[in-house]
C-alpha cells in the first residue's frame, strides 16, 4: 500500500490533515511517495513524526522569512551589522561577470530546518530510506537532462530541499552529478513513481491548484505557478487515473504561495480523508478483493485466548487476522493454525511457541551513561515469556533518557535474545570527526571556527543549528549542507558549503529633508586570502555631507572571537546654527584621519572595543575662514544590539558607551575628555502595541573644540530641533514613544522627550529642562523605511521631515 503525496506549495499542507486521519484510524502504508512540499510532508513522517508534531511545525514557522532566506538580525555579529546595514543591494562578480543568483532565494534557512528534523532518522536508517519508520521516496527532476531522479537513499533533507525546488523560486540543488529541482516538473502526482516501486495499491493525494487560479495573476511568482499548472494538467489528470483511491482536499480559494491560516489547509486535508475513510477501510482490508467465504466453528482447540467458540461464523481472513492481533502482543515466537473444512464447517487448531524467558542483558556501546542505570529499567520476570514488545518499550525509553541528555543521534542499532540473553548494541552518536568539503577559497579552519560541533563530543542538534546559523550568517555561501555519515566508530559530520563570490559591488540611496537625496557605493572583497576578513574602498553623502573611506576588518581574528579594524577616511559636514526660526550661521567640518580599532565580540549581542584614531580637522564658516586642528583620541566603546528588525523593531535593547581622551601629550592640539551612555529598548507587550523608552547622557571635560560638543537635534533628535540648535559640554535627554501597527506593513507613533545641553560648570534645576512631543507615520519597505513625521517643543520651535531610506553611518 502505497501513499502518495503531490507537490501545491502552501496548499500541500492540507496533506498533513490527511496523515492525522490515517494515523488515527491505525492506518499505515507501507510506501510514501512525495513531490515538492509532498517530499517534505512525507520525508518527515517517514522520519518518524507524527502528523501533529508536522502540523505544530507548519504552524510554528515563519514561512515568509524562511522562504526568503535573510539571516536573522540577532545571529549577525554586531561588526557585521555596522558593515552592511546602509546599503540596499550588493551586486556580485565572478570572473569580473556579474552573478546571476539561480533562484529567488537560495533556501538556506529550509535547508537547515531540514536538515535538523530528519538528521536523527536519516543516520539511524545509515542513509536507506526503506530502514526509515516507513519505507520513502522523493521525487526530484534534474533539470540539464529533463530526466526524473528518484532518492531511494542517501541524504533525507537534501533528497526533500532539491524536491521542493520550484525553479526561479528556489535554487536547485547539485547532487548525484545532477542539477536538482522539484519533481513535479514531470510528476506533480507522481503515482507512476509508486508502481514503478511494486505498490499494488495507491491512495494519491491531490493538494495541486486548479487551472483556475484562486488569485489575480497580478505576481510574477503567481504567473510561473499557473504557468506550471497549465503544462503539468494533461499529466496530473493521467496520474490521477491511476490511483486506487485519490483525496483532494478543498481549497478553492488558497493559493500555493499563501501561507497564512496553515490550520484550515490542514482542516481542509483531514475533512477530504475522513470523507473517503470508508474506501481507505476497504483498501487497506483487502475488501475490494471480494468478500471471504464465512464457516461454523465445529470446534476448537487452542492454549491460547482465540476468542472464538462453537457455532461462531468466521472466515479465514478473520482468523488470520485475530492471530495477528494476538501476534502483537509480543510473548509468541510463532503462532501456527490448523484448520479443516468439511462442508460449511471447519475445525480450527492453534499451536503457540512462546518466546523464551530472559534472564540476563548484556550492554555494548555504552560510555557516557551509567551502565547500571540502564540495566536495572530491565525489571522483566526471568520465569515468563520475554515480552517483545515491553523490551521495545524498555529500549525506547533508554533512548529517549539519551535524548533528553542531549544525545540527539543515539539509538539502539542491535538488539536481539538469544540463550536467553539480551543483547543490545548501543550508538550514542559521537562526533569523530569534523570535516569541511565544498570550499575553493575559504580556508578549512575558518568554516570549522565557525561550528559548535566538536570531535570527542556527543552530538547535539542545538550544536549544528548554531553551526548552520553561523555559517548562513557570515555571508560568505551560498548554501551550507551538513551532512551524517558513519566514521570507522561513530558519526563524521561533513560540512559542505557552496561559496559566493567574493568581489562585488554595495549600492544604497536615502533622502530627508534636510540632507536631500545621497547615494552610497563600496567595492571590494569580502573574504580576503580565504581567511573571512573585508577589504572595502567606499563613499556615501551628498550635498550637505559626505564620507570616503578604504578600510580592512574582521568580523573574528582567527578562531578568536576578537574583531578588528583598519580604516583611513575623508568625511565632510555641512552644519546649520539656527537662531529661534532662522539660521543664524552654517558651519563646515572636513575631517581625514586614521583609525584601528580592536575589539572583543560578545556572542552575537554586541561589541567592546578600543579605538585609537589621528585625525586632522579643517573647521569654518566658508573656505576663507577655515582653521586646522591636528588631533589624536583613544576610544573605548561597547555596543549591545539585541534589536529583532532592521525596521521598525519589536523586541530589543540598544546598548551604546564610549569614553574617549584627547589629550595634548598625545601629539594634538586638544586635552578633552568625553564620555557617552544610552540605553533604549523596544517592547510589543501586546499586537499592535510597542513601547519604546530610551535615556542618554554625555558629560565632557577640559578643552574640547566647538564640533566635538553634544548637539541636540542633528546628531541626538529632540522633538521639535531641526538642526545645530543646542550644543554643549554635557546633556541629557529621557522619553518614549508609542507605536502602533494596525496593518503591515504601516507604522503610526507618538511621543514625548525631556532634556536640554548646558556649559561647563552651568547649574540647572528641572525647571530648565526643554519638553518635547509629536507624532508620525511609517511604512516598512525592501528599499528602506518611509517616514514623515512632526514635532515640537516648549521652546516653541517646530520640526517636519520626511525621510526615505537608511541613515548612512
Amino acid at each position: 500500500m502505497a501513499l502518495v503525496l503531490s507537490g501545491g506549495g502552501a496548499r500541500g499542507l492540507s496533506q498533513i490533515g490527511v496523515l492525522e486521519v490515517l494515523h488515527e484510524n491505525g492506518y499505515s502504508p507501507n510506501l510514501i511517495v512525495g513531490v515538492s512540499i509532498g517530499a517534505i510532508v512525507g520525508g518527515l513522517y517517514s522520519a518518524g513524526y507524527s502528523p501533529a508534531e508536522l502540523g505544530e511545525f507548519a504552524d510554528q514557522i515563519s514561512w515568509n522569512e524562511l522562504i526568503y532566506d535573510t539571516p536573522q538580525r540577532t545571529r549577525l555579529f554586531q561588526t557585521q551589522r555596522m558593515a552592511t546595514e546602509q546599503f540596499l543591494l550588493h551586486l556580485r562578480f565572478s570572473n569580473f561577470k556579474p552573478r546571476i543568483p539561480e533562484g529567488i532565494s537560495a533556501a538556506q534557512m529550509i535547508s537547515s530546518l531540514l536538515v535538523l528534523r530528519s538528521a536523527a532518522a536519516n543516520y539511524s536508517a545509515d542513509g536507506d530510506f526503506d530502514r526509515l519508520k516507513i519505507p520513502f521516496r522523493a521525487v526530484t527532476t534534474d533539470l540539464r537532462t529533463g530526466e526524473p531522479l528518484i532518492f531511494r537513499g542517501g541524504d533525507l533533507a537534501l533528497a526533500m530541499r532539491a524536491s521542493s525546488a520550484i525553479p526561479l523560486f528556489l535554487a536547485p540543488i547539485e547532487a548525484e552529478g545532477a542539477l536538482l529541482a522539484d519533481g513535479g516538473l514531470i510528476y506533480p502526482i507522481p503515482v507512476e513513481v509508486a508502481i514503478a516501486e511494486g505498490a499494488s495499491k495507491i491512495i494519491a493525494v491531490d493538494a495541486t491548484a486548479d487551472i483556475k487560479y484562486p488569485r489575480n495573476l497580478d505576481n510574477a511568482l503567481f504567473i510561473l505557478d499557473q504557468t506550471t499548472n497549465i503544462m503539468a494538467e494533461d499529466k496530473k489528470k493521467y496520474e490521477r487515473k491511476l490511483a486506487d483511491l485519490l483525496i483532494v482536499p478543498e481549497l478553492e480559494h488558497h493559493g500555493s504561495y499563501d501561507f497564512s491560516d496553515i490550520a484550515s489547509l490542514i482542516e481542509a486535508g483531514r475533512k477530504a480523508a475522513e470523507e473517503k475513510l470508508p474506501e481507505i477501510e476497504r483498501l487497506f482490508r483487502g475488501e475490494d478483493k471480494g468478500e471471504s467465504p464465512r464457516y461454523t466453528v465445529s470446534s476448537v482447540r487452542s492454549d491460547v485466548p482465540l476468542g472464538i467458540s462453537a457455532g461462531d461464523r468466521v472466515s479465514l481472513d478473520f482468523l488470520e487476522e485475530r492471530l495477528g492481533s494476538l501476534y502483537r502482543e509480543g510473548i509468541y515466537r510463532e503462532l501456527s493454525l490448523e484448520y479443516r473444512i468439511d462442508g460449511d464447517s471447519i475445525e480450527i487448531a492453534v499451536v503457540p511457541e512462546f518466546n523464551p524467558p530472559m534472564r540476563g542483558v548484556k550492554i555494548a556501546g555504552v560510555r557516557f551513561m551509567e551502565l547500571e542505570e540502564l540495566l536495572s529499567a530491565f525489571d522483566i520476570d526471568p520465569d515468563k515469556p520475554t515480552n517483545l514488545v515491553e523490551i521495545d518499550s524498555i529500549l525506547a525509553s533508554i533512548e529517549d533518557l539519551y535524548k533528553r541528555a542531549g544525545f540527539s543521534l543515539a539509538h539502539i542499532s542491535f538488539a536481539a535474545l538469544d540463550a536467553e540473553t539480551l543483547g543490545v548494541i548501543f550508538e550514542e552518536g559521537i562526533v569523530e570527526l569534523v570535516d569541511v568539503s565544498g570550499n575553493e577559497r575559504t580556508r578549512d579552519w575558518v568554516v570549522q571556527s565557525y561550528s559548535n560541533v566538536r570531535a570527542g563530543r556527543k552530538f547535539e542538534d542545538r550544536q549544528l543549528e548554531r553551526t548552520m546559523d553561523n555559517l548562513h550568517a557570515t555571508n560568505l555561501f551560498e548554501s551550507v549542507i551538513p551532512r551524517l555519515e558513519r566514521g570507522d566508530s561513530s558519526a563524521v559530520v561533513q560540512l559542505e558549503v557552496v561559496e559566493k563570490p567574493y568581489f562585488g559591488v554595495r549600492l544604497g540611496a536615502r533622502y530627508d529633508i534636510v540632507n536631500s537625496i545621497e547615494g552610497a557605493f563600496e567595492v571590494g572583497d569580502d573574504n580576503l586570502f580565504g581567511i573571512a576578513w573585508r577589504l572595502n574602498a567606499g563613499a556615501f553623502g551628498g550635498s550637505r555631507r559626505w564620507h570616503a573611506y578604504s578600510k580592512l576588518e574582521a568580523d573574528r581574528i582567527g578562531k578568536t572571537l576578537v574583531a578588528s579594524n583598519f580604516k583611513a577616511f575623508a568625511t565632510g559636514e555641512k552644519y546649520d546654527i539656527w537662531d529661534s526660526d532662522t539660521i543664524a550661521e552654517k558651519l563646515t567640518i572636513n575631517t581625514y584621519g586614521l583609525r584601528i580599532s580592536l575589539g572583543q565580540q560578545i556572542r552575537r549581542f554586541g561589541t567592546v572595543f578600543a579605538e585609537v584614531g589621528s585625525e586632522y580637522v579643517v573647521y569654518g564658516p566658508d573656505s576663507r575662514n577655515m582653521k586646522e586642528y591636528p588631533m589624536n583620541r583613544l576610544t573605548f566603546r561597547s555596543i549591545v544590539d539585541t534589536f529583532d528588525k532592521r525596521q521598525f523593531p519589536r523586541y530589543g535593547k540598544y546598548h551604546e558607551s564610549y569614553f574617549t581622551m584627547s589629550q595634548d601629550i598625545l601629539g594634538g592640539e586638544f586635552s578633552f575628555t568625553k564620555a557617552y551612555a544610552s540605553l533604549q529598548s523596544y517592547w510589543t507587550w501586546t499586537e499592535p502595541l510597542t513601547f519604546h523608552p530610551y535615556i542618554m547622557g554625555g558629560y565632557m571635560s577640559g578643552g574640547p573644540p566647538h564640533f566635538e560638543r553634544f548637539e541636540l537635534g542633528h546628531e541626538i533628535p529632540f522633538w521639535g530641533l531641526r538642526g545645530d540648535e543646542r550644543r554643549g559640554h554635557s546633556f541629557f535627554k529621557f522619553g518614549f514613544n508609542l507605536r502602533a501597527n494596525p496593518m503591515d506593513p504601516v507604522y503610526i507613533y507618538t511621543g514625548i522627550v525631556t532634556g536640554r545641553t548646558w556649559d561647563k560648570d552651568a547649574k540647572l534645576g528641572l525647571e530648565d529642562l526643554i519638553w518635547g512631543w509629536g507624532a508620525g507615520w511609517g511604512i516598512a519597505t525592501p528599499l528602506g523605511p518611509i517616514e514623515l513625521y512632526w514635532g515640537t517643543n516648549t521652546e516653541r520651535l517646530q520640526q517636519i521631515n520626511f525621510s526615505f531610506g537608511y541613515n548612512f553611518k
